[in-house]
């Protein structure tokens, strides 16, 4: 029964945090908060590092990844 609520909940646009209380809610957002966070700061890391790998091997004359 939990189950089948549980996909009724979505088919009517009801989420978890949706049926807590407000401090539950905005300890779930603060942890997506975080999450993002982490995300963003992974992305820089990653497009940092291809930008310094690709400046690496334009310098010695290798051709792009993407080429």
């Amino acid at each position: 029964a939990r189950v089948i609520q549980h996909e009724n909940d979505h088919l009517d646009g009801i989420l978890y945090i949706d049926k807590g209380d407000a401090d539950f809610k905005k300890k779930i957002e603060e942890q997506f908060a975080k999450r993002e966070e982490r995300r963003k700061a992974k992305l820089a890391q990653k497009k940092a590092k291809q930008a310094k790998l690709l400046a690496k091997l334009a310098k010695k004359g290798g051709k792009s990844p993407d080429a």
